[in-house]
């Protein structure tokens, strides 16, 4: 079992690198089992990244519903203690 895993690790190393365009298209590739350095001049990206337009709006909402998610998860259990008459069914 360990063989395998260090096999696997030593593919994983070793297994050929490709460098591919916008499209997909692999542009260079080296060989396997073999360092290299693999040089390719890639064309400029036209227009904006999704990052670009959006920027930080999306992970600073999300981390305010987080915020306040737990503000009001913490307001709600010191208001509602467990054994509190308020949680008792009756009948």
């Amino acid at each position: 079992m360990t063989a395998n895993l260090l096999e696997s690790l030593c593919l994983a190393i070793l297994c050929p690198s490709v460098l591919s365009d916008a499209s997909g298209r692999v542009l260079a590739r080296s060989a396997l089992e073999r360092a290299a350095v693999l040089q390719v001049r890639l064309p400029r990206r036209i227009g904006l990244t999704p990052f670009m337009r959006v920027g930080d709006a999306p992970g600073l909402a999300a981390a305010g519903m987080l915020l306040v998610a737990g503000w009001y998860l913490a307001m709600h259990r010191r208001n509602h203690a467990p054994g509190d008459v308020t949680d008792v069914a009756v009948g």
